[in-house]
C-alpha cells in the first residue's frame, strides 16, 4: 500500500513546478527548527491551531463533560490528518506533505499543554467568560495520570518531531523529483527544437 502511494506521488511530482514547494519547504524547516529550539515557539500556525482547538470543545461538548474537555486536543489533532486525506483525495501530494507539518505544530502545542497539567502555569484561554479550565489536568487527574504528564507531554513532542521529519522528507522527496524531471523535460524539448 504504501508502495503503491510513493508510485503514484512519484508520477503527481513529475514536471510539477518546483521553486516556490522548495519556499514553502524552508518555512516548514524553520518552524520545525523553532519548535525544536523552543517549546513554546507561538509561529504562525498557533492562532490557528488555537481557534482549531477551542472549536473542538463546542464540537465534542454534547459527548459529555470529559469528551467535551479533550474534544480540544481531539480536533487540534484531527484536523491536519483530516486536510492530509482530503489533499490526498484531491491528488495533491506536496499538500499532504505541508498537513504532516501542521501536525507537527500541533503535537507540539499539545506536548506543551499536557506537560503543564500539574504546574498550571500557562496562560489559559476559553470561549466563555471567567477563569478557563486546563484541559490536560481535568483529563490526566480523571484518569490518574496526572504524574505522568511530563512523559506525556514528551510522547507528543516524539510525535510532533517524527510529524515533522515525516512532512519535510516526503516535501523534499517531492519536489527532487519535480525539479529533475522539469530539467529533464526543459533538456529534452531544447534539444527537440534544433
Amino acid at each position: 500500500m504504501m508502495q503503491a502511494f510513493l508510485l503514484e506521488a512519484r508520477e503527481w511530482a513529475r514536471g510539477r513546478m518546483w521553486v516556490p514547494r522548495a519556499l514553502l519547504l524552508l518555512v516548514c524547516a524553520w518552524i520545525f527548527f523553532r519548535h525544536l529550539q523552543d517549546p513554546m515557539y507561538g509561529g504562525i500556525v498557533k492562532g490557528l491551531n488555537l481557534a482549531i482547538h477551542e472549536i473542538g470543545h463546542v464540537l465534542f461538548g454534547f459527548m459529555g463533560e470529559f469528551i467535551g474537555i479533550a474534544g480540544g486536543t481531539i480536533l487540534q489533532l484531527a484536523a491536519p490528518v483530516i486536510a492530509a486525506w482530503l489533499f490526498y483525495k484531491q491528488g495533491d501530494f506536496f499538500a499532504i506533505a505541508v498537513a504532516l507539518c501542521w501536525l507537527g505544530t500541533s503535537f507540539f502545542d499539545v506536548a506543551v499543554y499536557a506537560a503543564d497539567a500539574r504546574a498550571g502555569d500557562l496562560p489559559l484561554v476559553g470561549l466563555g467568560g471567567g477563569d478557563p479550565e486546563h484541559d490536560w489536568f481535568i483529563m490526566l487527574a480523571e484518569t490518574d495520570l496526572l504524574n505522568q504528564d511530563k512523559m506525556i507531554g514528551g510522547i507528543f513532542r516524539i510525535l510532533g518531531i517524527v510529524s515533522f521529519a515525516v512532512g519535510l522528507w516526503f516535501g523534499g522527496w517531492l519536489t527532487r523529483i519535480a525539479a529533475a524531471t522539469k530539467k529533464e523535460s526543459s533538456t529534452s524539448s531544447s534539444t527537440t527544437a534544433y
